[in-house]
């Protein structure tokens, strides 16, 4: 598949500053604000690494919904790479290079866009085909329904950043309008204008209950609008102030009067936005209809997968880590946890990856050998690949002419093989090849004797 221009762009933005970069290396210590893992560690390993920062149960959360899936993007690229990953919203940049869900809009940050928490933001963007109406038979209300996310009062600043800070000056002006807070979150009960937030809450709406009005207004909170990728996808018309942080869906590179319709950060205007929305049908149906079209970019599982593995390629490339190890627990890459992460992993039916890590494993250790004398990691990998009774592919990993002169641990392993396949004609010969190098192994002996007969 090849990546259009489109995607080229895409890959460039997620990597900010990475592409063409050499590569550097990082040192990460206790108070560097970001989880460095291994891309086949088990949870317990990383959790060991980070006891100081998590509790279990806060890890455990915060793994699942982007340590664990950072993880698997970047194991189809380099199962043993060491990463860093930040698990959460995210709007300043990091010391570090580092994957992440979200950044502010920047062309220097060192933050490296993933897909993360994927099922939080584009989890419902495939059910509004089956919820959505045309835009002609939506009512004429502006809907908003969100929770008080986004810092409101920075520390040393009068003024809040968060859009949504402006909810309770911006409701009321009138009946079309119909914006809300569902329910009140992260606000100290201090705030000055608690009473106002707490009178401005609404009942919250579903998905279909919103997609039944032509225009949906997208606040950010603590980063981006989760809902963004929903509401542009849909037959309404999206109305936001202009992004400023950015995910995998490329915020940055929405358009206004294109893609959106552009109201003030602090809503000031947002009755004349409306106003202009409700006289100008044509163009706000145009608008949706383009917010759809940019949404269906990111809807193709096999690019999203290739695009992914570019963007991973590149951020490899360009970064190594170190830890301190007087800090923190370093990722431990001796050949026997490098060989439980492969049978971890091919425990759990990811046989692609348990094959790389064995391979890479063979690589890396090639003098390391079991009681036999033989290399183990490549012996694994052959076990892996006969075990999905994948013949062929085992065959290439034998150094030797396998009619001729295969070493007697592989012939055993094919024999083996060929029994558990009840493909008996085919385990005879590399059950009497083995004997003759191993004339004593009674298992062999007993297999010879029971297939001579039965073939």
């Amino acid at each position: 598949m090849n990546f259009s221009d489109f995607d080229t762009r895409r890959i460039e933005n997620y990597s900010a500053s990475r592409i063409g970069q050499s590569t550097d290396t990082y040192v990460i210590g206790r108070n560097t604000d970001v989880v460095l893992c291994g891309a086949a560690e088990q949870v317990t390993e990383i959790l060991n690494r980070y006891a100081f920062r998590y509790s279990p149960n806060l890890f455990l959360h915060l793994y699942r919904m982007y340590v664990e899936q950072a993880q698997k993007i970047v194991r189809r690229v380099n199962p043993l790479a060491e990463f860093c990953v930040y698990p959460g919203d995210l709007r300043s940049d990091l010391p570090v290079p580092v994957l992440t869900k979200s950044r502010k809009i920047s062309t220097s940050s060192r933050c490296t866009l993933l897909p993360l928490n994927y099922q939080r933001h584009w989890g419902d963007v495939l059910s509004v085909d089956d919820i959505d109406i045309p835009f002609s038979q939506k009512d004429d209300k502006l809907i908003w329904r969100g929770t008080t996310t986004g810092k409101f009062m920075p520390n040393g600043s009068p003024e809040p950043y968060s859009s949504r800070a402006y909810i309770y000056a911006a409701s009321g002006k009138n009946q079309n309008i119909d914006i809300g807070f569902s329910e009140i979150v992260q606000i100290d009960e201090s705030w000055p204008v608690i009473s106002l937030l707490k009178a401005n809450r609404k009942g919250a709406m579903t998905i279909g209950q919103q997609l039944r009005s032509k225009y949906l207004l997208s606040l950010e909170g603590n980063d981006v609008a989760s809902g963004l990728k929903w509401m542009l996808f849909s037959n309404s018309v999206v109305i936001m102030p202009r992004p400023t942080c950015e995910s995998w869906a490329c915020e940055s590179m929405l358009v206004p009067f294109v893609h959106f319709v552009p109201v003030a950060h602090d809503l000031s205007d947002l009755s004349e936005v409306y106003e202009w929305c409700t006289t100008h049908p044509r163009e706000c149906e145009e608008i949706a209809m383009n917010g759809r079209s940019f949404i269906q970019n990111f809807l193709d599982p096999a690019k999203e997968s290739m695009i992914c593995d570019a963007v991973v390629s590149e951020y490899l490339r360009t970064c190594e880590f170190s830890v301190d190890q007087a800090e923190l627990r370093p990722i431990a890459i001796d050949p026997v946890s490098v060989r439980r992460r492969a049978q971890e992993r091919a425990a759990n039916g990811e046989y692609a990856v348990a094959e790389m890590i064995l391979g890479l494993g063979s690589k890396r250790f090639p003098d390391w050998k079991d009681e036999y004398g033989d290399p183990i990691f490549q012996k694994d990998l052959i076990k892996t690949l006969l075990n999905q009774g994948r013949v062929e592919d085992a065959l290439a990993h034998v150094p030797n002419d396998p009619s001729d002169n295969m070493p007697g641990w592989h012939k055993i392993l094919f024999a083996r093989a060929f029994e558990n396949m009840n493909r008996s004609a085919e385990a005879l010969p590399y059950w009497i090849g083995f004997l003759e190098t191993h004339p004593n192994h009674v298992e062999a002996q007993d297999a010879v004797r029971r297939l001579t007969v039965s073939v």
